[in-house]
């Protein structure tokens, strides 16, 4: 059996110039317009996963690392020791 790796990076590591002009506008999280974006983007990502009314999409603000400490802590298996220094090995195990 052929073990699938998966490269987890918090990229990208440059950003367009439409993004950095969308980031030109405010956007509050009380803001109707903001939510209403929010909520499409939400259901857009369900969507791609091919998941329905039993799954939703939570936006995590922070960092690149922030995410990717986010999706290790719901992919790792409970039980797997890491080992931590200058370099991280994790078992990545998917969730079906």
């Amino acid at each position: 059996m052929t073990k699938k790796t998966l490269l987890f990076t918090p990229g990208p590591l440059t950003t367009s110039t439409k993004t950095k002009k969308s980031m030109l506008n405010d956007w509050g999280s009380w803001d109707d317009d903001f939510n209403d974006i929010t909520k499409d983007i939400r259901n857009r990502l369900v969507k791609i996963i091919k998941g329905n009314k039993n799954y939703t999409c939570i936006p995590l603000q922070g960092s690149g690392s922030f995410g990717i400490e986010a999706m290790i802590i719901n992919f790792v298996k409970k039980k797997v020791k890491a080992q931590t220094g200058v370099k991280l090995e994790l078992e990545i195990v998917l969730v079906e």
